[in-house]
């Protein structure tokens, strides 16, 4: 264990820091054998980074034995030139599937529209593109996607709700410009995804994080004596908020402040139900906008690690040091 990493004065711990490229948002995954797996865009720092105008570089791919030591394995995935990704990909969500295989959704680019796509792997390090990509487009009947211009479908995170019963939430534009949404589909093996359409909508946020909408989802089921209770986390105006359900199709009500993080993922560990929350980019606290995508230059390039505890159903981020042996 790195107890150097521990030693930081602070909630959150810096305990991944690439160099040379930055992270942002990420997924992590547990192996069969322990290891730990973090997947997340890939952003050069060096003279590559405007290369062709692109913003996002690839899929980058990161190991840990204990959460505090990680090592760069490389860039797992690239996009596709002369396809419905060819701009970038990005955005990365990684399940396991009921065959035990794993499967990735990911977000890509053509003509600055997004749709989100997959891909398989047996082993967490091979990836092979699924033949019938793109997998999620929003429906037109609740979204005002186009296949050029600037429209969201991104950020897909996976939650099972049953065995072999998935939920992919994502970010969405709804027909309503003023208004944003995380929306929702449902699949049986995570490729074949049916529309849910709008799981929670807000006012567009014209300041703060988040290009103006709710962005980085994600879902935690927490058991209670009513039943299952599900948080929807998203990153939005100030920072990372949530709102629960018992329906994880339908979220309702004002949203509920955690912190001033970026892109969190909350996550459990399977061996002892102990949950950690993640933030990267910026320091902890400071919530950068720029004037122009093009003018972002992140303070820091890695990840930050807290620990969660849960007060009346909502994730409350402690010390790392409280939530490891």
């Amino acid at each position: 264990m790195n107890l150097s990493v521990l030693s930081q004065p602070c909630i959150f711990k810096l305990v991944y820091e690439p160099g040379d490229h930055y992270l942002n948002d990420h997924c992590p995954v547990q192996a069969d054998d322990g290891l730990w797996h973090l997947f997340y865009i890939y952003f050069p720092r060096d003279e590559r980074r405007s290369a062709g105008g692109k913003l996002e570089y690839g899929i980058g791919h990161a190991q840990s034995p204990d959460l505090l030591q990680w090592s760069f394995v490389d860039i797992c995935l690239r996009e596709g030139p002369d396809t419905w990704e060819e701009d970038a990909i990005y955005a990365p969500g990684v399940h396991r599937a009921p065959d035990g295989s794993y499967v990735m959704l990911y977000c890509g680019t053509h003509k600055d529209s997004q749709q989100i796509g997959a891909a398989t792997s047996q082993d967490l390090y091979t990836w092979t593109k699924y033949e019938k990509n793109p997998v999620i487009t929003p429906c037109s009947a609740w979204s005002n996607w186009r296949s050029e211009g600037y429209h969201s479908c991104r950020d897909p995170h996976i939650l099972e709700i049953s065995l072999g019963e998935f939920i992919c939430y994502y970010t969405a534009n709804t027909l309503d410009p003023e208004v944003c949404c995380i929306a929702a589909c449902r699949s049986a093996n995570l490729l074949d995804w049916e529309d849910r359409g709008p799981v929670y909508t807000a006012p567009v946020n014209y300041s703060g994080p988040g290009q103006h909408r709710m962005e980085s989802a994600g879902v935690n089921a927490i058991a209670t004596e009513a039943g299952s209770k599900y948080v929807l986390h998203f990153t939005h105006k100030y920072g990372v908020s949530v709102v629960t359900s018992y329906d994880p199709l339908h979220f309702q009500g004002p949203a509920r402040v955690v912190g001033a993080y970026h892109a969190s993922e909350i996550f459990r560990r399977p061996e002892d139900g102990t949950y950690f929350i993640t933030s990267c980019c910026n320091n902890i606290g400071e919530l950068h906008v720029p004037a122009k995508r093009d003018d972002y230059e992140p303070d820091h390039h890695g990840l930050f690690l807290a620990g969660v505890v849960w007060l009346d159903d909502y994730p409350a981020v402690v010390d790392l040091k409280r939530c490891l042996p």
